[in-house]
């Protein structure tokens, strides 16, 4: 295949190399498009005050919901970001001991405790609406977090409040000002029921055909010069190829910066295999690279790509 940025043949470049993709629209969250049933879930979240539960496969959008929703309220976004280790005292606060043990010992300690707080996004989140400010928090991938983390947590979502025993100073959020918790998951764990009961719960399911269309006519500008049949060819190979028993379905960023490459390529999905040539047929085998991620995943979409 010709054209490529890496030569490997032990020769420098004459000119520099070309910058990074910069065409992708993929996390402007004034570019996301939440389906009926998603907003009908974030208006009831909304007017009840509970928590948002968003499930589905990785990459279907669930995150860009919380980026979207704070851009269009105009409020700031606090991401906590899910660990196999995290704990409910991660979401609150952290005392940092170990610091205080050490000013102590060469008697640089401070008088004021506050000074060895370190306040998570929950913990920050209802400060500010004790403050008066609103802000969405959005705890990502909740299901990587140990069972018990849920309901550890479940007093101080369901009330908004909570107390740092080591100052003894209590945080109460203001109701007119409570946070928009979203919680995501990809259910590879399920979630305690005592949590799940105060939550609005919602499952994003994967999008359309029409529906990718447009996801993709919004967010690749570069398909701007492509005709409709080509950008109803590039969605209808994507599809068959998550419909071909892979390990892994290609997900929605998958599919933009897959649509983004074809683009910088010149490669026209909407013709046969035929029609490209030997040279546009290796250079759209090279581009399922973008979209497999395993040998057996990728050998299967080559193989669908020489039909």
């Amino acid at each position: 295949m010709t054209g490529r940025i890496y030569q490997g043949k032990g020769q420098q470049r004459s000119e520099p190399a070309p910058p990074w993709s910069g065409n992708l629209r993929q996390f402007d969250p004034q570019f996301y498009e939440p389906s009926e049933p998603l907003l009908d879930a974030v208006h009831v979240a909304l007017t009840l005050g509970q928590p948002l539960l968003l499930t589905g496969e990785a990459g279907c959008g669930k995150t860009q919901l919380a980026h979207s929703l704070a851009w269009e309220l105009k409020v700031p976004l606090l991401t906590f970001q899910t660990r196999s280790t995290s704990t409910h005292q991660d979401l609150l606060y952290r005392y940092d001991m170990l610091r205080h043990f050490q000013d102590v010992q060469l008697q640089r300690a401070r008088a004021d405790l506050e000074t060895y707080i370190e306040y998570g996004e929950l913990g920050q989140a209802i400060r500010m609406a004790e403050r008066g400010e609103r802000c969405v928090l959005l705890i990502d991938e909740s299901d990587k977090a140990p069972r018990d983390l849920p309901n550890d947590i479940l007093n101080e979502v369901e009330r908004m409040q909570f107390r740092v025993k080591e100052t003894g100073r209590e945080f109460k959020a203001d109701p007119l000002h409570r946070p928009i918790p979203i919680l995501t998951s990809n259910i590879e764990r399920d979630i305690p029921d005592a949590f799940l009961r105060r939550c609005v719960f919602h499952h994003v399911g994967f999008p359309n055909r029409d529906q990718l269309r447009s996801i993709v006519a919004k967010r690749v500008p570069g398909v701007q010069g492509w005709t409709g049949e080509s950008l109803d060819a590039a969605i209808g190979r994507f599809l068959a190829i998550r419909e071909l028993g892979l390990e892994k379905k290609p997900s929605i960023a998958e599919l933009l910066g897959w649509v983004d490459l074809l683009g910088r390529m010149g490669i026209d999905p909407g013709k046969s295999a035929n029609d490209l040539g030997a040279e546009g047929r290796a250079a759209l085998a090279c581009s399922y690279s973008a979209l497999a991620k395993s040998e057996k995943d990728l050998m299967a979409a080559k193989e669908h790509s020489g039909r």
